[in-house]
């Protein structure tokens, strides 16, 4: 949003703020994508800019559902808890397989959470306070920014997602991006 803006003032061109392209290809099509998971029941992390508020969310979800836990990590790490298992070697296809069969996702991620949209996920986004701007507007045009967890606020909705409401919404602006586009 903040570029479109910027491209609106600067160059008197009309704003026009489409979706990412992941949005572009639908939950079946990035299906025949994803990488085949050996892992079921489960919680997914997959996060760049980490703070003990995720891992403790994401822990406490996990026990409380009865979920293993998985990281998507860029090398072990010895600080993280013993039941986390990691996985340091994911690349595009297995990223999108593990959202993709994940029970729910504990993110920081902009792609993370996009991704737990296209595959109507339950998640939580632990977005940077800087640079949570993409997170914060996906998140708007859905409708349910409380999913957006922040360490002072702490998780605001424990309930789970109504995809029916969320789908309508990011449909009309996937139609728009389309629009747009072509």
């Amino acid at each position: 949003k903040e570029f479109s803006e910027y491209i609106s003032k600067e160059y008197a061109l009309p704003e026009v703020n489409v979706l990412d392209p992941a949005f572009l290809l639908n939950k079946e099509q990035w299906s025949r994508i994803a990488a085949k998971v050996k892992h079921n029941n489960y919680l997914l992390i997959y996060a760049f800019d980490e703070g003990e508020e995720l891992y403790e969310t994401a822990l406490n979800v996990a026990k409380e559902k009865g979920y293993k836990v998985i990281a998507i990590v860029y090398k072990h790490r010895d600080d993280l808890p013993k039941e986390i298992i990691q996985l340091d070697d994911c690349g595009p296809k297995e990223f999108v397989g593990l959202i993709k069969n994940a029970e729910f996702v504990c993110t920081s991620s902009f792609h993370g959470t996009a991704f737990s949209l296209i595959f109507n996920k339950d998640f939580y986004c632990f977005p940077h306070r800087k640079f949570g701007a993409r997170t914060d507007s996906i998140l708007e045009i859905a409708g349910i920014l409380d999913r957006n967890v922040y360490k002072e606020d702490g998780v605001r909705n424990w309930s789970g997602i109504d995809y029916v409401v969320v789908n309508k919404r990011l449909d009309e602006e996937i139609r728009k991006s389309e629009e747009f586009l072509r």
